[in-house]
């Protein structure tokens, strides 16, 4: 939650560059608990417990109902 507070640019989902960090709230709305690092084609990066580091895509329903922002640092 902290990280998406102080990101210092947000990113709309259609306007995301790989390395773009990408924020998701999987318990429910109250706060983000999630990130990733966008890879580009609709891809990003990030640790699951079940799987390690994996590769997810922002379309899988699951990734698409919890997303909340996307944040680029430059």
């Amino acid at each position: 939650t902290e990280i998406a507070k102080t990101v210092p640019q947000t990113v709309d989902k259609e306007e995301l560059k790989p390395g773009d960090l990408v924020f998701f709230s999987t318990l429910g709305r109250k706060y983000i608990n999630h990130v990733g690092v966008y890879l580009g084609d609709g891809s990003f990066a990030h640790a699951s417990i079940k799987k390690g580091v994996t590769v997810s895509t922002l379309l899988d329903g699951y990734y698409s109902k919890t997303w909340r922002k996307g944040g680029r640092v430059e």
